[in-house]
C-alpha cells in the first residue's frame, strides 16, 4: 500500500498538479519517520540585545501516509550568551497537530484538503536579559504519526525569525544550497540525505517547489531573497542582526505566488459501519460451604546456625577546642528457625464461583466525500463504545480428604550495641592564625640601630595547646629628618600538647615602618603584609581514623604609635591600633569526621592599645603595654631590650617579651645583630 501512495505520489509530482507561479523559487524540507529536528543560529546585535518581542515561526504539513493519522510538529527558540551556555528556552507543545485525512502522498501539492498549519512562538526578553544574548537557536521539530517507513513525516517552509514584528532575521529560510550544500546554513539531526520516499530511511530530503522531492527548483541559490549566499550564514560566526529575508510565513516565495487551484468538495454521506467486540472476565468472588472433619495438625521446628555480625559507625561533633568522635558498635545475632506445620483434615466443600463478564463493542461509522473531480474519499467517523456486564455462576462439590502443609521461616534476632568517645584537639590551625593576626610582625624603630640588622627569634604561645615557632628577620633602617626602614621574617611553627593533633606551618612577612619625631609626640606608622600556609594532622588511635587538614592566611596590617615627646620621670606614653584584614583561603579536610581547618572568610579587626615606655639609656628600655584584641580579650605584655656595641658600626639587640591574655600566654626571646653601613 504505501509503495502505491509513493508511486501515484511521484507521478502527480511530474505532471504537476497545481499551477505554480514562475515566481515560486524556494525548497521545502521533508523529514522521515523518526523525530528530526532543524535549526539555525541567528546572531544578535546591539539593536536586539535591548530587548523586545522575538517570534519564530513556520509553514508546517502532513507528509503523508495512514489516512486518520495525525503528524507532530513544534517550534522553538533557545538564548545563549557568548560562552554558549543556555539562558531560556521557549517551545510550543503540540500533539498530532498536523492532520492526514485523505492519506495521500507526502506532497502537500496532492493533499488541497489539508492546508500549510503555521507554527508560532515568541518570547519576550526585558533589555536587562537581552544584554546577556550573544545569539538565539530557532529550530522546527516533529515526527512522523503514522511512523511509516520513508518521507512521511512533517514538511516545513519559509522558517521566519523576527524582532518586534520587523523583517524575517533567518538566513536561507528558502531552503536553497550553497556550495554543493543543502539548505545550506541548517543543520538537521539526523542529518540531511536523500529522499527514500516509501522504502525507508530516516533522513531530512529537500523537496522543489514543484513538490519533487530530492530536487532542488531550478535556479535556487541560497538566502535568495535575502543578500544571496554567505559561508557563515546560520551559523555563530554569521552576520549580526540577521538577514532581513523577504521570504516569510505571510510571504512564503519570496514574493506573491498565483493561487494554486484547488478540490472542492461535492457531496458527503454516511457510508457502512463496522463493530468489533471483546470480552474480559473481571476478578472472580467464590463461597464455599464446607463440612470440615477433625484436623490434625503437626509441626516441627528446627534451628539454624546462628550468625553473628559486628557493625560499627561513627559520628563527630566539633567543638570549640576538640573534636569528639563516638564509636558505637553492633552486635548482631541471627538464628534462623524453620517451622514446618501440616494439617490434615477430611473437607466436604460447595463452591460457587461468580465471574463478572464484561463485553466491550466499538462501532465505527464511515463518512464517503464526494470531490469536485468526481472522485471519493472515506473517512472513519467517531467510533461509538457500548459495554455490557454479566455473570457466570459455577458450582462444584468436593469430598476430599485434605492434606496441607505450611512451612514457615522466621529469624530469631538478638542485638547489642556498646558506645565509646574518643577526643581529639581541634583548634591547631585556628589558634595560630588567631595569633597571627593578634602579633603581626612590626618592627620596633626606638630599639634599632641605623643601618642592617639580622635577628634570629623562637617563641611559645600558649593557647589550647603550645605553638613553637622559630623565626628569622631582618631589615635595614636610615635616619634623616625621620627615621625609616623596611624588614622581611620568616617563621617556622610546630605545635605540642594538642590532643591527638599536630599543627605546623610556614609563614612569611614584610614591612615599611616610618618615625618621626616631632617637638611634642613621636609617630610611628607601620605598614605590612604576611602569609602563612598551615597543616594539621589528627587521629583517634584507638578507632583508627586520621585526617589531614590545610588551610592558608593572608594578613595585610597597618600600625600606628604615637609617643609623647619628653618623658615623665623617665616614663614615655604611648598608644595606638593595630588594624588587620586577615582572609582565610584554600581550606580543605582530608576527612570530614575530623575537619579541624576553619571556614574560608575574610575579617577585619581593630586592636588598640596603650602603654608605658621607661629607657634607662640609650641601650636599655623596657614597654608595657595593653591591647584590647578581638580573639584573647585585653592582653597585658611587657618586653625588655638591650642594645651593645661589639664593633664599630656593629651592635648586638637582644630582647625578651611577655604577653599574657585570655587563653593566651605568649613569650618571645631574640638576639640579633646590627651593621650601619
Amino acid at each position: 500500500m504505501k509503495r502505491l501512495i509513493y508511486a501515484l505520489f511521484s507521478a502527480l509530482c511530474l505532471v504537476g498538479i497545481t499551477s505554480v507561479s514562475a515566481q515560486q523559487v524556494y525548497n521545502s524540507i521533508a523529514t522521515a519517520y523518526v523525530t528530526t529536528t532543524i535549526s539555525q543560529s541567528v546572531v544578535f546585535d546591539s539593536t536586539m540585545q535591548q530587548g523586545g518581542t522575538f517570534e519564530f515561526s513556520v509553514l508546517a504539513h502532513n507528509g503523508g501516509g495512514r489516512a486518520g493519522q495525525s503528524d507532530t510538529a513544534n517550534v522553538k527558540i533557545q538564548f545563549y550568551d557568548s560562552s554558549n551556555n543556555l539562558i531560556s528556552t521557549v517551545n510550543t507543545s503540540y500533539s498530532n497537530n498536523l492532520p492526514n485525512p485523505t492519506a495521500l502522498g507526502g506532497n502537500p501539492s496532492i493533499d488541497p484538503a489539508v492546508p500549510w498549519t503555521t507554527l508560532s512562538i515568541s518570547s519576550t526578553l526585558t533589555s536587562a536579559q537581552a544584554a546577556n544574548v550573544s545569539y538565539a537557536k530557532v529550530s522546527m521539530y516533529g515526527i512522523d504519526g503514522s511512523y511509516w517507513a520513508g518521507d512521511y513525516g512533517p514538511w516545513y517552509r519559509a522558517p521566519t525569525f523576527t524582532h518586534n514584528g520587523g523583517g524575517n532575521l533567518t538566513y536561507n529560510p528558502e531552503f536553497g544550497p550553497y556550495n554543493n550544500i543543502t539548505a545550506q546554513g541548517w543543520t538537521a539531526s539526523p542529518n540531511f540525505g536523500a529522499c527514500q520516499g516509501a522504502w525507508g530511511g530516516s533522513n531530512a530530503c529537500i523537496v522543489n517547489s514543484s513538490g519533487q522531492p530530492g530536487q532542488s527548483t531550478t535556479g535556487l541559490v541560497a538566502n535568495q531573497n535575502g543578500g544571496g549566499p554567505s559561508a557563515t550564514g546560520g551559523t555563530t560566526s554569521g552576520t549580526a542582526g540577521g538577514y532581513n529575508n523577504s521570504m516569510s510565513t505571510n510571504n512564503p516565495d519570496g514574493s506573491t505566488p498565483t493561487p494554486p487551484s484547488t478540490l472542492t468538495v461535492v457531496s458527503t454521506a454516511a457510508g457502512p459501519s463496522t463493530s468489533t467486540s471483546t470480552s474480559s472476565p473481571g476478578q472472580s468472588t467464590s463461597t464455599n460451604a464446607s463440612t470440615n472433619g477433625t484436623t490434625v495438625n503437626t509441626a516441627v521446628a528446627t534451628r539454624g546456625v546462628t550468625v553473628t555480625t559486628v557493625a560499627k559507625a561513627d559520628t563527630s561533633v566539633k567543638n570549640t577546642k576538640t573534636i569528639d568522635v563516638t564509636r558505637t558498635i553492633t552486635t548482631t545475632n541471627t538464628t534462623p528457625v524453620l517451622t514446618v506445620t501440616t494439617h490434615t483434615t477430611p473437607v466436604t466443600t460447595v463452591t460457587t464461583t461468580t465471574t463478572p463478564i464484561t463485553t466491550t463493542t466499538v462501532t465505527t461509522p464511515t463518512i464517503v466525500t464526494t470531490w469536485s473531480d468526481g472522485s471519493t474519499t472515506t473517512a472513519n467517523d467517531t467510533p461509538v463504545t457500548t459495554t455490557s456486564v454479566t455473570n457466570q455462576v459455577t458450582t462444584t462439590t468436593t469430598v476430599t480428604d485434605q492434606v496441607t502443609s505450611d512451612t514457615l521461616v522466621t529469624n530469631d534476632v538478638q542485638r547489642s550495641s556498646t558506645a565509646s568517645t574518643k577526643s581529639a584537639s581541634s583548634a591547631g590551625i585556628t589558634d595560630v592564625m588567631k595569633d597571627a593576626r593578634t602579633n603581626p610582625f612590626i618592627v620596633d624603630a626606638l630599639n634599632i640601630k641605623d643601618g642592617a640588622w639580622i635577628t634570629p627569634s623562637a617563641s611559645r604561645t600558649t593557647t589550647t595547646g603550645r605553638m613553637n615557632a622559630k623565626t628569622i628577620s631582618g631589615g635595614w633602617q636610615q635616619t634623616g629628618d625621620a627615621t625609616a626602614g623596611f624588614a622581611f621574617s620568616a617563621t617556622n611553627s610546630d605545635s605540642a600538647g594538642y590532643i591527638n593533633s599536630r599543627t605546623s606551618g610556614e609563614s612569611y612577612s614584610a614591612v615599611l615602618y616610618a618615625l618621626s619625631k616631632q617637638d611634642y609626640v613621636w609617630v610611628k606608622g607601620t605598614v605590612g603584609m604576611s602569609k602563612g600556609v598551615y597543616n594539621s594532622s589528627t587521629t583517634i588511635p584507638e578507632f583508627g581514623l586520621s585526617g589531614r587538614s590545610k588551610a592558608a592566611q593572608t594578613n595585610t596590617y597597618a600600625d600606628v604609635t604615637v609617643y609623647v615627646a619628653d618623658n615623665i620621670w623617665g616614663f614615655r606614653p604611648l598608644a595606638g591600633a593595630t588594624v588587620v584584614r586577615s582572609s582565610v583561603s584554600n581550606a580543605w579536610d582530608s576527612n570530614a569526621l575530623l575537619a579541624t581547618a576553619p571556614a574560608a572568610r575574610t575579617t577585619v579587626q581593630v586592636n588598640p592599645y596603650a602603654g608605658l615606655r621607661y629607657e634607662f639609656n640609650d641601650n636599655i628600655s623596657l614597654e608595657a603595654r595593653t591591647t584590647q584584641t578581638k580573639d584573647f580579650g585585653n592582653v597585658k605584655s611587657i618586653k625588655a631590650t638591650v642594645k651593645q656595641d661589639i664593633f664599630e658600626d656593629v651592635s648586638v639587640n637582644a630582647s625578651i617579651s611577655y604577653a599574657k591574655g585570655h587563653n593566651y600566654t605568649n613569650t618571645t626571646g631574640m638576639v640579633g645583630l646590627d651593621w650601619k653601613f
